[in-house]
């Protein structure tokens, strides 16, 4: 009596065949790839925003714990990938067993999860730098307001997959669907995030390539939402597709490039202090072009600065602090040469009526 034969989950199409045990696929092989070397480069450009938050600026926040924590859920997603492809993840369904298939749904499920999570956490690292900068009580509630917005469908889309859109207990079509969902809400989301800070950048007494890169600088996490809006078409075209495997696995591709991206633009977003510290040359190459502008910091070097609650942009200033006795003029506080503040005060000093007001 001979051995029974495998069977695939579903038929091969005409003019294909199953095969098992055939080694890895080519969209294997890059999910392996992207999400191992992305993995890494994000989690060097992290390690440097820690040590600049830890032993540079010695001064840590929400934003880093926020990001971190994206980090550890993106190496849980890297875990569940390299699981799931055990199973015929990347493979097509007619090539994987029907033994493999609720193996792979478990490890969909917990996909799933830790995707919606990652860039939830990026983007509230994000959110903390534009709160932190908000001296207007309108813009700091809106991140707040927009944070809490970002964690709430984070939560429903949560409990979705993991209770009626559970493949084993549901269909793959409503887990597909919230997938859509949260496709669309975080580019959305993206958007919203990078508009944000566009009323603070506008009011900066600055060049406006100044501003643009101002912007920038602090919605890093967020320029991944090139990645999200090419992936949507890729999750676009799952809906009717019974190769799931294989279809889902090219979502997720550019889903490892996604994350890892955000994570990596967040951690750039805090990097000046690092880059003046150990390499001053670079730093000054990068501002010389701005150095002619005067009054760049949003105060006239002439008058009295606010002397409390200001908040430097440590990723976005020029170079040019003297820190030589820790007083600076007057005895008033560091001595800033050719800095971009963003700051408040809660009191009047000569020449500057700065009260609750952007400088």
């Amino acid at each position: 009596m001979g051995d029974s034969q495998p069977q695939g989950v579903m038929p091969a199409p005409e003019g294909e065949h199953a095969v098992f045990d055939g080694g890895y696929t080519s969209l294997q092989i890059a999910l392996f790839a992207a999400n191992l070397s992305t993995y890494a480069i994000a989690t060097v450009f992290l390690g440097l925003r820690v040590y600049t938050s830890a032993f540079i600026n010695r001064r840590t926040d929400w934003g880093d714990f926020f990001l971190i924590s994206s980090w550890g859920v993106g190496a849980g997603s890297i875990a569940c990938t390299m699981i799931a492809i055990k199973y015929g993840y990347g493979n097509h369904l007619w090539n994987v067993e029907a033994t493999e298939i609720t193996g792979y749904f478990q490890q969909l499920v917990a996909m799933s999860v830790t995707y919606f999570w990652t860039p939830t956490l990026t983007k509230l690292s994000v959110l903390t730098l534009i709160y932190q900068v908000y001296a207007a009580k309108w813009g700091k509630i809106s991140a707040l307001i927009l944070g809490i917005c970002i964690v709430a469908y984070t939560v429903v889309l949560t409990v979705l997959v993991t209770g009626p859109c559970d493949p084993l207990h549901g269909s793959v079509k409503c887990l597909t669907r919230a997938g859509t969902g949260h496709a669309a809400l975080n580019i959305i989301s993206d958007v919203l995030v990078i508009a944000l800070p566009i009323p603070l950048v506008h009011q900066l007494q600055m060049p406006m390539r100044q501003k643009i890169s101002v912007g920038i600088l602090m919605t890093l996490g967020s320029l991944c939402i090139v990645a999200s809006i090419i992936r949507t078409k890729f999750v676009a075209d799952i809906q009717d597709n019974p190769d799931i495997t294989w279809c889902q696995a090219r979502v997720g591709v550019l889903s490892a490039i996604e994350l890892n991206i955000g994570i990596l633009g967040a951690s750039l977003a805090r990097l000046k202090p690092f880059v003046q510290k150990y390499l001053p040359s670079l730093s000054r190459t990068i501002v010389s072009t701005g150095q002619k502008y005067a009054g760049s910091s949003g105060f006239d070097d002439s008058k009295q600065r606010p002397g409390r609650d200001a908040y430097l942009l440590h990723s976005i200033q020029r170079s040019g602090v003297d820190t030589s006795d820790g007083q600076g003029e007057n005895g008033r506080g560091i001595n800033v040469k050719s800095d971009i503040y963003v700051t408040r005060s809660e009191e009047v000093t000569a020449g500057v009526n700065a009260k609750g007001n952007w400088k």
